[in-house]
């Protein structure tokens, strides 16, 4: 039953993938970590829209820049889960988050939060500390 609901979630977040951020193509079947680099984050937070740049390394993530400000230093890790999948843990003052990163080839990535509120969130490698693709 846990892997058809594993399943079933990975199907509905590749369903609702984001246009392309990157040139090369990754193989999400075989990705064991998310690529090293900085993802320009498209997130919900609070009932707001929020832009946020967070720098991966290894299973380590952490918030370098960020339209609202106080988000900066947000900080949370990865767990693969398969197939170009990562949950990830956010935390930071009064923000904490259980997410889903789903990678597909072109190497954008949808986030869905646990629980799912139907959110459109994203993200996109970028170069640097940028709040733009």
């Amino acid at each position: 039953m846990i892997r058809t609901l594993r399943f079933l979630l990975f199907i509905l977040l590749i369903a609702t993938g984001l246009e392309s951020g990157r040139g090369e193509e990754l193989d999400v079947l075989t990705m064991r970590e998310i690529p090293p680099g900085n993802y320009l984050c498209h997130l919900r937070i609070h009932g707001k829209e929020e832009l946020l740049n967070f720098e991966v390394k290894g299973t380590a993530l952490v918030c370098v820049n960020a339209k609202e400000k106080g988000m900066i230093g947000l900080r949370g890790r990865t767990q693969w889960i398969g197939n170009g999948v990562f949950m990830t843990r956010l935390e930071g003052g009064d923000y904490v988050a259980t997410q889903f990163w789903v990678f597909s080839k072109d190497g954008t990535a949808v986030i869905k939060e646990v629980p799912d509120r139907g959110e459109k969130q994203g993200a996109v490698l970028v170069t640097g500390e940028s709040l733009e693709k």
